[in-house]
């Protein structure tokens, strides 16, 4: 969601994902613009909830990884940084088929 959002912002396209391209078919079946939106508001929302999850239990199991403000961001940025084009990868090959 990132990506798609990210890319609509920066380059002024749109770049379909998979909860995009959901609630363009809703809207098309149904005609309620709001199902537009819906998929992304979902995923949206589950994503903040695992990040919470996520932080609470790092706080729990690593507290010196919170030690100080900006290592957290540090290490954050660093894995993103690697896991996304492994990711991007793994998306292309390993794509689940909703259709």
């Amino acid at each position: 969601m990132a990506i798609a959002y990210g890319s609509l912002l920066f380059t002024g396209s749109l770049h379909i994902e998979d909860e995009i391209k959901q609630g363009l078919i809703w809207h098309e079946m149904t005609g309620f613009s709001s199902l537009k939106y819906l998929p992304s508001i979902i995923s949206i929302i589950i994503s903040i909830i695992c990040y919470r999850f996520i932080i609470k239990a790092l706080r729990n199991k690593l507290p010196e990884l919170f030690a100080t403000k900006g290592y957290f961001a540090y290490v954050v940025i660093i894995i993103s940084l690697v896991a996304f084009p492994i990711l991007n990868l793994l998306d292309e090959y390993f794509r689940i088929n909703w259709g």
